[in-house]
């Protein structure tokens, strides 16, 4: 398709792949029963951890971190090839200066070792003890105390028997707080999109979650499918979640400092993957330069094993190319079946026939209702039909 990004019908296609990237992303949520499952767990384990007349203990704070606190986190692709990964901290009341890491690691350890629902089941890793349950499933808790070097937080190492700074609660607020001011400024979107002539309406975000949760979502399962269908042992150095997250979030503060304005959810999704690159740091260390994506809120390099294993930078490097390269196809694609494979490709088969399903039951409640045009290749071009409202997942409060 040999058109002008300005050009009114390269507009409406992005408009209409963005819908079919939120359906998609719709898809990726996490079902209420396995939202019901970690909520129940979480429970449990913070109750049978914080049962103990230890007062480093009995005074200890325990709170969701990663995807749960971000609003991020994606079924697994296959339940036979993956599982749901929930992943907790637990503050000890204690700091640096009074408590040695493996003090922290033991404690909460052999609080969960000692139980009877857990001894079976826990495994220690280097930062966390992980609870192996059935069907696909485990939870990591991470114990953490108050940092005395300036930062919030730190978090034992056991290969390296020392405290690592950290702060996840800063992380999530700084994640969510950007998430949510470039959600605010796709009502501009809307508008703005409005006024053109011949371009559909900005798709309206029904979960609330906006566009670079979205992002990150997409981001996280087409990691997932490409690392899949790599050689064996190459798809284990894809990039870490943390990594993609903080890249992404980046990419949208920069934008926003700058007062970026953007025309679409396809021009989000693509600026995002576009310049993910543009976010990771080098820097000169022992005479060395080192690839770095640093913590927002502490002294933490995300890509610490880049240095250790120069495979994992060549992995996101690999990783990238392939998903840049896939997105224009989608903008270019003719036909429903056509966008579907590139879908299916990307993102995952269950997800892609569920998002293509809604767009095919948007095209026909169109032609019912004659409320939408639709262009020969099959792309809704106008008076777009919102989606079905869900309640977004909350991480173990309120649904809202």
């Amino acid at each position: 398709m040999d058109i002008s990004r300005h050009d009114p019908r390269f507009l409406r296609r992005e408009s209409a792949v963005g819908r079919h990237l939120q359906a998609l992303t719709d898809q990726l949520d996490i079902s209420d029963a396995d939202y019901d499952r970690a909520k129940r767990a979480y429970e449990s384990v913070a109750e049978v951890v914080t049962d103990s007349a230890h007062p480093a203990l009995t005074g200890a704070v325990i709170f969701p971190q990663g995807s749960f606190a971000t609003r991020t986190v994606i079924r697994p692709v296959d339940r036979n090839d993956g599982e749901l990964d929930v992943d907790l901290a637990c503050r000890l009341d204690s700091d640096t200066a009074r408590m040695l890491p493996t003090t922290a690691m033991t404690l909460v350890g052999t609080q969960l070792l000692t139980h009877g629902r857990y001894r079976d089941k826990v495994q220690a890793k280097t930062r966390c003890w992980r609870i192996q349950y059935e069907n696909a499933f485990h939870l990591d808790i991470c114990p953490l105390v108050r940092a005395t070097n300036g930062s919030a937080d730190a978090i034992p190492d056991r290969k390296s028997n020392a405290w690592v700074t950290t702060d996840p609660q800063g992380y999530a607020a700084w994640f969510n707080g950007l998430a949510n001011r470039l959600a605010l400024a796709e009502r501009g979107m809307h508008m703005a999109l409005d006024t053109r002539a011949e371009v559909a309406p900005f798709p309206t975000d029904v979960r609330g979650k906006g566009w670079l949760r979205r992002t990150v979502q997409l981001l996280k399962r087409n990691r997932d499918q490409w690392a899949a269908g790599q050689a064996a042992g190459q798809g284990d150095f894809a990039p870490i979640s943390i990594i993609l997250t903080t890249l992404a979030a980046r990419v949208i503060e920069r934008h926003l400092t700058r007062g970026t304005q953007f025309t679409s959810a396809y021009d989000v999704v693509r600026t995002i993957v576009d310049e993910l690159p543009q976010e990771i740091d080098v820097r000169i260390v022992n005479g060395s330069l080192e690839p770095w994506v640093l913590s927002p809120v502490a002294e933490e390099n995300f890509a610490n094993r880049w240095v250790q294993d120069p495979r994992w930078h060549a992995g996101f490097t690999a990783w990238h190319a392939s998903l840049k390269a896939t997105l224009p196809t989608l903008v270019a694609a003719e036909g429903l079946d056509t966008i579907g494979r590139i879908l299916a490709d990307a993102f995952g088969s269950r997800a892609a026939s569920g998002a293509i399903g809604q767009a095919a039951a948007r095209l026909k409640s169109g032609r019912d209702q004659s409320e939408l045009a639709v262009t020969k290749s099959g792309l809704v071009v106008a008076g777009a039909v919102a989606l079905p409202k869900v309640q977004p997942h909350t991480f173990f409060g309120a649904r809202r």
